[in-house]
Order: C-alpha cells, then structure tokens, then sequence
C-alpha cells in the first residue's frame, strides 16, 4: 500500500466527516507531540496567513477534542496567553499532557 494514496484517502474520509453535517460525526480528536519542536519553530507559524489558507468560515471541522503531548517548556508561557483568547468550550476541548499521557 502506497503511504501517500492511504494518507490522501484518510485525509478526504476526514473531511468528509468534518463537512457533511448527515454524517452524524460528534467531532474528531486530534492529538499532538509536539515534543523537539523549538519556539523557533512555533514562531514560523505566527509567519502564516491564516486568513488566505483558512477564511473565516470555510473550514467546517468539528473539534470535540484536541490533546497536545510532551509541551516543551516555554509552551506554558505560550499557553497562557493562547488560552485568555479562547471561549470556555473550546478552552475546555483543549487537554494538555505529558510524556506518561497523565
């Protein structure tokens, strides 16, 4: 099995699930180890145009969870501002965890 056609494959079932409303999908659950990744690397996403490659609207994912794994240690500082931005049900969504997934 060819890994890019089964990475598309997923990806299209994904969105799928994420934009058809009949679907009956509660949301998805993604999860990330963001363990190695430097707060050089997080700065290039501030570097994004978010607003070109994701307007306002046109991305219908429905996110019932999100777990982020093995934060490096200047992660809190970013966390703290991050989340003042975030309504209560999302904030609540959003789970951080360790390298024991505790």
């Amino acid at each position: 099995c060819d890994p890019q056609k089964l990475a598309q494959l997923v990806g299209l079932a994904f969105l799928q699930l994420c934009a058809d409303p009949s679907m009956n999908a509660k949301g998805v659950c993604m999860i990330y180890d963001i363990s190695g990744v430097t707060i050089q690397d997080a700065c290039k996403l501030l570097r994004l145009d978010f607003a070109r490659i994701c307007p306002h609207g046109c991305f219908p994912l429905r996110t019932r969870r999100l777990v982020i794994a093995n934060q490096p240690q200047w992660f809190g500082l970013l966390w703290r501002s991050v989340q003042r931005a975030l309504n209560h049900k999302r904030r609540s969504q959003i789970h951080l965890v360790g390298e024991d997934l505790e």
